[in-house]
């Protein structure tokens, strides 16, 4: 179980490198909202959930 944990781990870990690289290149341009960059990444990956079948957001 503990092997498969770790593997998850690292495929998470290699699938969202591009998140942190992202970041940072947002908060070169968008200077000093870093937290307005998360919260705007994070309602990007949300709204694209509703187009998986059995996902349903309201807005």
């Amino acid at each position: 179980m503990s092997d498969s944990l770790a593997e998850l781990n690292n495929r998470i870990r290699e699938a969202s490198s591009w998140v942190s690289l992202f970041c940072n290149k947002m908060d070169r341009f968008i200077v000093g909202q870093r937290y307005m960059i998360d919260r705007m990444i994070a309602g990007l990956l949300i709204a694209s959930l509703g187009n998986l079948p059995g996902h349903c957001i309201y807005w």
